[in-house]
């Protein structure tokens, strides 16, 4: 029998469709919807302009999984990188909010500059329209770029609906353009790399809010969790 081709996460209001690699993928059965809403159409992790290969992934509750990747062979300015040099941890949990901890290392017994690529989109189509993959443009989705993320927004009439997408990444060099975040990243031999990835929808749904601590604004969501897993990755 063959597996289904859609990994299905939920948690607080929210439930996310992605293919087994993590992926989202705006013409599949894929997205972070909330409510009857699509609010996260595209989500796209690449090394160097490459898609990175899936070594595994694990399952760990109604709202939580983890996948690991490594790198394919990459040609830099000073010969070939080989595939299986750098490798990424994605750790996703849903609680009315999408959150990534990302953790990049590499193993060439040198330092090592790479360019992560995040690719993202929200096209705000209903579960109706995704299922009969009938999605038609809308233009007046807005795109606002802020120093930490990007903000999609959407409204016609008295419906509105949007996602707040911010990245937390210490020191890390980070580029916005359109729908593309590009991370410059540094890396020494054997020391990780970790990055905190959170898509928060709005306007925010009961059982969103009551997932939170209700005196923390939702922008410290993921430096709370950032500084976790930066914590882990010193210590490992």
């Amino acid at each position: 029998m063959n597996e289904p081709s859609v990994e299905i996460l939920y948690g607080a209001g929210v439930a996310l469709a992605c293919g087994h690699d993590g992926e989202i993928r705006a013409d599949d059965l894929h997205g972070l919807f909330a409510a009857d809403c699509r609010v996260l159409s595209t989500y796209r992790l690449a090394l160097g302009g490459l898609p990175w290969q899936l070594l595994s992934r694990i399952r760990q509750g109604h709202g939580t999984a983890r996948w690991t990747y490594q790198n394919q062979t990459m040609r830099q300015p000073r010969g070939d990188l080989p595939a299986g040099s750098v490798f990424l941890e994605l750790r996703r949990r849903l609680a009315g909010a999408l959150h990534d901890d990302l953790r990049i290392c590499q193993f060439t017994g040198a330092p090592l500059h790479v360019r992560l690529v995040l690719l993202l989109d929200a096209d705000f189509s209903d579960i109706f329209e995704v299922k009969s993959r009938q999605l038609p443009p809308r233009v007046a989705i807005r795109r606002t770029i802020t120093h930490d993320g990007v903000t999609y927004s959407y409204t016609r009439g008295g419906f509105h609906r949007g996602l707040r997408v911010t990245a937390s990444c210490g020191d890390c060099e980070l580029q916005i353009a359109g729908s593309q975040i590009t991370f410059e990243v540094d890396l020494e031999h054997a020391t990780p790399w970790t990055c905190c990835l959170d898509a928060v929808p709005f306007p925010p749904w009961p059982c969103h809010r009551t997932a939170r601590h209700r005196s923390s604004p939702p922008a410290s969501h993921g430096s709370r969790r950032c500084s976790a897993a930066t914590a882990r990755s010193h210590r490992s």
